[in-house]
């Protein structure tokens, strides 16, 4: 269990690294250009350009976010004496390649 918990752990931190790393996602009210601007984003395209950047990164940010929580949670469950056992009902989840919970 303990190299289960070091990867685990080395999952989540560089989950996290990742979060991070991407900080917060800039608007268009950070950078400017609107419509009716003459700054370099006031062209539709630039503008299209960076909507599509920032909701690449808010989708990117959620997947992510959600990934920690399931890593957290996992390490939660092992620390708990929880982990390898199916939460629907309770039996041992089998190592991979063998006879596993039957729901």
């Amino acid at each position: 269990m303990d190299e289960i918990k070091k990867r685990l752990e080395r999952e989540l931190s560089h989950t996290m690294q990742r979060i991070r790393h991407m900080g917060g996602v800039n608007t268009m009210e950070e950078l400017g250009g609107g419509r009716g601007d003459n700054t370099p984003l006031a062209d539709e395209v630039d503008v299209i350009r960076l909507n599509e950047d920032r909701e690449m990164n808010f989708a990117t940010r959620s997947l992510l976010v959600e990934r920690a929580n399931k890593l957290a949670e996992a390490l939660e469950r092992l620390r708990g004496g929880e982990y390898g056992v199916c939460e629907e009902c309770g039996e041992a989840i089998a190592p991979p390649g063998s006879a596993s919970c039957r729901k």
